[in-house]
């Protein structure tokens, strides 16, 4: 997994510019690939499967170097992207299907569509929206260390359920604010939000 993050033997994968938003997802499915092969809990498994389907569909789209131009977005890691830039988590179906059902066509289709995740001025709006899924700040949380215990990742789920408990009472208020910035301290995630 490592090599392919890293480009590995293959020089046409090497000079690929991939924009470090879609290597921040690489990089967490690589974290659940490898979590799969010390832990063999049905969820961690099904993560891992899941982790390994998404990375070769990824590869198998790739153009080769010469047709790679600097706006290349993914079919397969920009739609994961969308989700948590709207707070969802990349394999949370129920939650999704609830939230597509109060909406109208339109709005749906804009959900995709209307922003580019990538955009450095959807950076706020992705650094809130992570703010509702405990897997991705869980891998965020990965990146700086060697490993996390379960019990860390049950207190970063309570902290997300208290999270989007505030946000659908009081919005992006001043008290989901405070609420973040006591998980971030509490995650050690306080450097992702500057």
């Amino acid at each position: 997994m490592t090599e392919l993050l890293e480009g590995g033997n293959n020089p046409s994968f090497s000079e690929h510019q991939i924009h470090r938003g879609y290597f921040r997802i690489l990089d967490s499915l690589a974290v659940d690939i490898e979590h799969g092969n010390v832990n063999t809990l049905m969820g961690v498994v099904f993560r891992q499967a899941y982790a390994e389907q998404i990375i070769d569909k990824f590869v198998g789209e790739l153009p080769g170097p010469s047709r790679f131009p600097s706006r290349w977005r993914s079919a397969v890691l920009n739609p994961i992207l969308q989700r948590q830039l709207h707070g969802f988590g990349d394999n949370d179906p129920s939650r999704l299907k609830t939230h597509f059902n109060t909406l109208p066509q339109p709005a749906q289709t804009s959900f995709y569509l209307e922003y580019d995740p990538l955009h450095p001025s959807m950076l706020p709006r992705l650094q809130k929206g992570i703010m509702h899924v405990t897997v991705a700040r869980w891998h965020l949380g990965l990146i700086d260390r060697t490993y996390l215990s379960e019990d860390w990742y049950r207190s970063c789920e309570e902290a997300t359920g208290e999270l989007i408990f505030i946000y659908q009472k009081h919005g992006h208020s001043d008290q989901w604010r405070k609420q973040q910035a006591k998980v971030l301290l509490k995650e050690g995630l306080s450097a992702f939000m500057e």
